[in-house]
Formats: structure tokens, C-alpha cells, sequence
């Protein structure tokens, strides 16, 4: 069967139904990109990762048309257009994809699905309205916002994707040396096969995934649930 038309991933690929994934994803990102002929270490394991997610290959790119389109309509670089940039597209495309499988039959379910979700991640947020580290004060203002945003009707998740990247930003400033140095050890592979600007790019995101599990700090965007 077509990889394309297979809409679920729940048994294993075979060796070659993978490569076809991986090399179906690279073709479309690196057409669109123009002037690079490979993916970098990162985006390899987002591909590796939407497949452990079982994420249909069509909409994968499903949500990579709908990114590049975003990307001429704001006429921005085709060389910024990475995996790393537009996974918030593919997210949104899975989605979308999971509520078109619910049917109609079942909206009422799928909304009161949403709802809970909403709420457990509200409970998981609730920590760090007022934390007793300080360090992470400064991360509060952000999840009350997250909060607020999470209580109401529709939910305006690139908003909240925004969010996380603020969180990002502020741990990525307040990290310390002997925390940066944890980090890059757990990428030292990564960084020797990298470019010096994708070495900069891996060692931010090592840095920030460093500091989320070292203090439990949850994301504010459903889809990340």
C-alpha cells in the first residue's frame, strides 16, 4: 500500500516503508529550501520523532505545504524554511487530521475532550503561577497568561505556542554555566557532524530541554499533550 494513502502507522515499517518516509519529507523541505542538500541532525529527529508519534505521511505534508505557503505569503527566505521552524504546521495538520477521524458523530466528544485536556494542562501549569524557586519567577507571568488563555471557549493555540517560546527564550538567558555544559555534553555527537550555525541552533534547544526536565516546566500548547 501507498505510505501516502496509509493513514495508520500503529504497526511497525518495514526498513524500506521508513526510509520512504525520512527520504519523502527531505525531498519535499529541501525542493522548497533550495540551495542545501541535506537535513540537519535536528531535523532528522523530528522526522524520527512525528514517526514514533504515527503521524500519517500525508499529513506530514499536508502541514509542510500549508508552512511553505505561509512562508511566500509573508515572502520570507526559502533557505529559513527547516523542520525546526514549522512543526507548529504539522502539529496543527495531525490535529486537525485526529479531529476529522473523530466524525461528526462525535463532536460533542471531541469537545469535551478538548476541554479536559485544557484543564489537565491548567493543573500542570498551576505550579508555576507562584513558584517557590525563584529562579523561575520570571516564568510566571507567561503560564498565568497560559491560564487565562486555556479557560476560554477557543482555545488560540498559536498563541500559546508563543508562549512556550518566551518561557524558552527567558531559561535560555537565566541558564548557568555548569548547566550549559550539561547540555551541550548530552548533543556532543550532534555538534561534530554540525555546522557552526546549526551548532548554535542545537545547543540553544539542548539547553532549554536541559532546564524543562531539570525543573519538570511543562509547555502551554495542546498540542505538545
Amino acid at each position: 500500500m501507498d505510505l501516502k494513502k496509509r493513514d495508520d502507522l500503529t504497526e511497525p515499517l518495514s526498513q524500506e516503508e521508513r526510509s520512504v518516509y525520512f527520504q519523502t519529507i527531505a525531498d519535499f523541505i529541501l525542493q522548497h529550501r533550495r540551495g542545501q542538500l541535506f537535513l540537519t541532525p535536528h531535523e532528522m529527529f523530528l522526522i524520527d520523532k512525528w514517526l514514533q508519534q504515527q503521524i500519517p505521511l500525508r499529513v506530514v505534508l499536508e502541514g509542510l505545504r500549508r508552512a511553505a505557503e505561509f512562508w511566500r505569503e509573508k515572502r520570507k527566505s526559502p533557505r529559513t524554511l527547516t523542520l525546526v521552524r514549522v512543526e507548529r504546521f504539522v502539529l496543527a495538520a495531525y490535529q486537525a487530521f485526529r479531529e476529522r477521524k473523530i466524525g461528526r458523530q462525535r463532536k460533542s466528544d471531541a469537545s469535551s475532550e478538548a476541554n479536559f485536556d485544557c484543564q489537565k494542562i491548567i493543573e500542570v501549569v498551576r505550579p508555576f503561577l507562584s513558584p517557590k524557586n525563584q529562579r523561575l519567577k520570571p516564568l510566571s507571568p507567561y503560564f498565568k497568561q497560559a491560564v487565562a488563555l486555556l479557560q476560554q471557549k477557543k482555545v488560540d493555540a498559536p498563541f500559546l505556542e508563543e508562549l512556550d517560546e518566551k518561557i524558552d527564550q527567558i531559561l535560555l538567558k537565566m541558564a548557568l554555566p555548569e548547566e550549559r555544559q550539561a547540555a551541550e555534553a548530552e548533543v556532543q555527537t550532534y555538534l561534530q557532524k554540525s555546522s557552526p550555525r546549526e551548532v548554535k541552533k542545537l545547543l540553544e534547544r539542548a539547553i532549554i530541554k536541559h532546564l524543562r526536565r531539570k525543573w519538570q516546566i511543562p509547555y502551554c500548547s495542546p498540542y505538545l499533550y
